[in-house]
């Protein structure tokens, strides 16, 4: 008889639109859980910062004061070739344009001790195209510099439009002086004095690896520009110049890697030797910065330590694949439907990096981001009409190894019905209600036999 009650009561509820919620699902054992900061720790690199993600989700793979302020020297040339593609896709000028060269330029140029092409003073030989292949390929800071001149009115003027460019990234914490990442001392100011400031171009890691990775999403081009080891510079109608790429891990040259596509070098007195690249793990795209190396060599050297450890130590695992039932397999029962049941199926592949052998099961916490409704009978239930296209929830999941470059501890997946389902009318609606009832309340008469 209580039973009975117990049904009525639960019936009733679910007649008048009451419907049961179950409470989040939270998969999880009560145990230390290892994170990306103890995977980091495991391997000791001699550089000021480092720090490597997952190109698509961001995902942090290693991570080393990649918060802090530090010089970036040349790796400025990717703001700067931000702005100058910016001003390229606004119609500003063109990859055939000629820009011309300044006499203060010419002598930039001929600087000793710096990376550069020898360009002459001139009003129209040198092509935007020619100076971005200078500047990406052979780090050639007067190419940078004459084309700021050409974009920004002056190379003052272009630091502002970079200083914007950050803004509009996102990105505040800085400090920009030169279109080159030279010392200030060597920007040419609006009234042609150089500047007293003896100060470097700084960034975090993290900010500059994220503006690198949103360049090369913008304009793709330029990764193409930045893989090219060796090419011929038109100096004069005729003179040309060898560029060789500062990027060592390139075909052809000194610390060749055959799994390296890009990106830049920088190297400054305070920045010390600094490098970003793009390489695969497990078939994925990886960004990798390593800054503050102590020479040349150590740049190669620690670079080449910290991608040996990624690849031999990670491995991408799927958690939930587009189309598959979702975890506990469940399908739901739908109010008010034509169709009485549909499947529940996950929106999108979703996955990780994890070290090998890193014991997933037992650190992993699962939940929705709304709680699911359910009936008398503890199945989920939707009220109609569905819309497979229309998502009907969010399941989050949170692993101690997963952060990414945005602070996003969490990875979530859509969950779609499989289905469109059309809301059918009440006297149906009231029909099954009724049919159920006397189903129920039969099978528990005879159950009492």
């Amino acid at each position: 008889m209580i039973s009975l009650l117990k049904f009525w009561v639960a019936f009733s509820l679910f007649l008048i639109g009451g419907q049961l919620v179950a409470p989040t699902l939270v998969f999880a054992e009560e145990q230390t859980s290892p994170s990306v900061e103890d995977f980091s720790n495991q391997l000791s690199l001699s550089v000021d910062s480092a720090l490597a993600i997952d190109n698509e989700s961001g995902q942090i793979l290693y991570q080393k004061d990649d918060n802090q302020l530090h010089g970036i020297a040349s790796l400025t040339k990717l703001l700067s070739l931000f702005v100058v593609y910016d001003a390229i896709h606004d119609g500003k000028l063109s990859m055939d344009t000629k820009v011309p060269v300044s006499k203060e330029v010419e002598e930039l140029a001929t600087l000793p001790g710096y990376a550069n092409v020898p360009l002459k003073e001139s009003k129209d030989f040198y092509t935007v195209s020619d100076l971005i292949d200078a500047t990406i390929i052979g780090s050639a800071n007067a190419a940078i510099v004459a084309l700021a001149e050409e974009i920004g009115g002056s190379e003052q003027g272009f630091v502002s439009l970079m200083k914007d460019k950050l803004t509009e990234l996102g990105i505040s914490d800085y400090e920009i002086y030169t279109a080159s990442g030279m010392k200030a001392q060597y920007l040419v100011t609006d009234n042609g004095d150089a500047s007293s400031l003896d100060k470097e171009n700084k960034m975090r890691a993290r900010d500059i690896l994220f503006l690198a990775r949103e360049l090369v999403k913008t304009y793709p081009e330029i990764q193409d520009r930045a893989q090219v080891s060796r090419k011929e510079f038109p100096v004069s109608k005729d003179e040309t110049y060898e560029l060789v790429n500062h990027n060592k891990f390139l075909p052809g040259l000194p610390h060749e890697r055959s799994d390296i596509y890009g990106l830049k070098t920088g190297t400054e007195e305070e920045a010390g030797s600094c490098i970003i690249v793009i390489t695969e793990i497990a078939g994925r795209e990886v960004y990798a910065i390593t800054m503050g190396a102590d020479s040349d060599e150590a740049r190669y050297g620690e670079t080449n330590r910290l991608l040996d450890y990624l690849q031999n130590q990670l491995e991408w695992v799927t958690l939930q694949s587009k189309g598959e039932a979702i975890t506990d397999g469940q399908t739901a029962d739908i109010s008010k439907g034509q169709s009485e049941t549909t499947s529940l199926v996950y929106g999108e592949d979703v996955g990780l990096f994890v070290p090998h052998n890193y014991d997933l099961s037992n650190h992993i916490e699962t939940s929705y981001s709304s709680a699911w409704q359910y009936n008398a009978k503890g199945r989920i239930v939707l009220n109609a009409p569905l819309d497979k296209d229309k998502a009907v929830n969010t399941v989050v999941t949170r692993v101690p190894f997963y952060d990414t470059l945005f602070n996003e501890p969490t990875l979530e997946n859509t969950i779609y019905p499989t289905e469109d389902v059309l809301a059918i009318n009440r006297f149906v609606h009231i029909s099954r209600i009724m049919a159920d009832m006397f189903e129920e309340w039969s099978n528990r008469l005879f159950a009492s036999e």
